[in-house]
């Protein structure tokens, strides 16, 4: 299959698969913190923070289209959310691509954002991705080309009790990270130097 061609959806059928490592990983760290930490009724997330890497793979995106995978909750409908990210997006001045424009972008870069929830009867665990994924090649072999994350931040976190509103400000904050490193990737002394 020419990946190029490929639709969002089927690119996020295919990330699907990987939901039972989401919550293999989120349940790990529920059981190690579970260990350490005790949790009052109301206590905050707790939320370790993955990393940010690759912020000059950002540089010269025009723009990039929100692709959503929010597993199952109630409370979190991927079509909410993605219209929040795109709102978010839109009011920090970075422009929202529609498919069809983003398959004519060099890259074809989209924003990732996936929200994996695992409820327990003690806490719910939470992952949670914001990332960029564009067009890649091997440098050992540049014929071939395939998407993949190019900039990422990644979290995992623990709520008791489940708290729909904050993961939702949790996103937010994810988003305003992307935020901050295109603008940081696309200011004008932002340039290389060789």
């Amino acid at each position: 299959m020419d990946i190029f061609g490929a639709s969002v959806q089927h690119i996020t059928t295919w990330l699907r698969s990987s939901r039972l490592a989401v919550l293999i990983i989120a349940l790990a760290a529920f059981a190690t913190v579970g260990k350490t930490t005790p949790m009052a009724a109301e206590s905050a997330p707790e939320v370790w923070l993955v990393g940010e890497n690759k912020r000059e793979t950002l540089r010269d995106v025009t723009g990039v289209e929100v692709v959503v995978e929010s597993l199952r909750d109630d409370d979190l409908a991927g079509r909410d959310l993605r219209l929040d990210v795109e709102t978010q997006l839109e009011q920090a001045g970075i422009r929202v691509l529609r498919e069809e424009e983003r398959l004519s972008q060099p890259g074809f870069p989209y924003l990732y954002v996936r929200v994996a929830v695992l409820h327990t009867a003690v806490a719910s665990s939470y992952l949670l991705e914001v990332s960029v994924n564009q067009a890649v090649t091997l440098t050992r072999q540049p014929t071939l080309a395939l998407f993949a994350p190019t900039w990422s931040v990644e979290a995992v976190g623990l709520m008791n009790p489940f708290n729909p509103a904050r993961l939702q400000e949790a996103i937010r904050e994810y988003v305003q990270k992307f935020i901050l490193a295109y603008r940081a990737a696309n200011t004008p002394d932002s340039a290389v130097m060789p």
